[in-house]
């Protein structure tokens, strides 16, 4: 919109224009870069409990500036998107391990087993016991679709083998 009311103007200058545009657009791969390098910090560091401090310090921005920054990128707030990364840990954990639910909890940061729950099942639509429960079953079956295809080509592969000695 600033754009346009510029080129309108008679006294616009294009290459004040197209300078101010690279400076915009080198300023917004700059916040990427610093975004992208938290990001892996987050990644790295998802045990801890990350503060705003400690994150807009890894991006060298002030705290107020690292937060409207953060979400323009990603499109979280950082605090969402630490605790969508440590539910979708929660969620593997829960489908691949024989962990207790209080120690998934614990693992991601909620001190309250109904405050864990809620929040899972806010992005998953199950509680994490019916969660559990539904992935041992697919498991279970996958596991038995694929023990079935198996035996469906040794057996493929015995006549074949039979048929060729015959």
């Amino acid at each position: 919109m600033k754009y346009e009311r510029l080129l309108k103007q008679e006294s616009f200058n294009q290459e004040s224009f197209n300078k101010e545009r690279r400076y915009r657009d080198e300023t917004l791969n700059h916040y990427q870069k610093q975004i992208n390098h938290t990001v892996s910090y987050i990644h790295k560091n998802l045990d801890k409990r990350l503060t705003l401090e400690e994150l807009s310090d890894k991006a060298i921005m002030s705290p107020f500036h690292f937060q409207r920054v953060f979400k323009r990128v990603t499109g979280f707030g950082f605090r969402e998107y630490i605790r969508n990364e440590l539910l979708d840990k929660a969620a593997e954990k829960l489908k691949t391990t024989p962990a207790k639910i209080k120690d998934i909890q614990e693992a991601a940061h909620y001190d309250s087993p109904e405050v864990f729950s809620r929040a899972f099942k806010a992005r998953f639509g199950l509680s994490p016991s019916k969660y559990r429960a539904e992935a041992t079953v697919y498991q279970e079956s996958s596991n038995f679709a694929s023990h079935e295809y198996s035996e469906q080509s040794v057996n493929s592969c015995r006549q074949e083998y039979s048929n060729d000695f015959s």
